[in-house]
């Protein structure tokens, strides 16, 4: 396990990456998760019954994670940006498939 200097040290370096990380874009992170949840629900993945108890829960989870600044509110913000990204790519590739009629399955 490394001495307790070292393990100060290591902590130290990790506090100070962190204050050098570009700030949470809580916006961002708000019309990220806002996208996520309602694809979620319009796209059949979630009840309407799901979709209340989850929006309450992860809004209250990023509520008290901007209240407090946490560290963890970088994380959560990243997850949404990427399931976010990974959705817009997967519209615009049913978008060009639905455009080119030659990808279009005929009934």
């Amino acid at each position: 396990m490394g001495s307790v200097q070292d393990r100060f040290l290591a902590a130290k370096a990790s506090r100070q990456e962190d204050e050098k990380a570009p700030p949470v874009d809580i916006d961002q992170l708000r019309r990220d998760f806002k996208f996520v949840m309602s694809y979620l629900r319009n796209a059949g993945h979630l009840s309407q019954m799901e979709f209340e108890r989850e929006w309450k829960v992860r809004g209250e989870e990023i509520q008290a994670l901007i209240s407090r600044q946490a560290p963890d509110l970088r994380l959560m913000a990243a997850g949404y940006r990427v399931e976010a990204a990974r959705i817009e790519a997967d519209i615009e590739s049913s978008k060009k498939i639905n455009a080119d009629p030659s990808l279009s399955t005929k009934i």
